[in-house]
């Protein structure tokens, strides 16, 4: 699912960081427009391009010599990544035409509740 800034409730699937920055935008803070691709259609993106269950077993060898050549081996999962039509569409009908967007990625707990990263 994709869920726009101003929507009212992002819920625990798009993270902290897209929760913070709905509440600043519905606050009234200069945030962006802007929206978040949710964790659950992240999973089923990995599932469809059949990386799931390789990313399972590389972290399972993770340790703290092995990082850097696991964290390479998974990101080297993602090179022919293609995403469903689904979430395609998804994707362009938040888009607007003649604007700048920035991408980023950030893990479900980037930003805590006491601590920012």
């Amino acid at each position: 699912m994709v869920v726009k800034f101003d929507s009212k409730k992002i819920g625990d699937k798009g993270g902290n960081k897209a929760k913070f920055l709905m509440i600043m935008k519905q606050n009234g803070f200069n945030v962006p427009d802007g929206f978040v691709i949710d964790s659950d259609t992240y999973l089923e993106e990995i599932k469809y391009n059949k990386i799931d269950k390789k990313i399972e077993e590389a972290l399972k060898k993770i340790t703290s010599k092995n990082i850097s050549s696991i964290s390479k081996e998974i990101l080297g999962y993602f090179r022919h990544f293609k995403f469903q039509q689904d979430t395609i569409s998804q994707i362009e009908k938040n888009l607007k035409s003649k604007k700048l967007y920035a991408v980023r990625s950030s893990g479900m707990k980037e930003d805590l509740e006491e601590y920012s990263f």
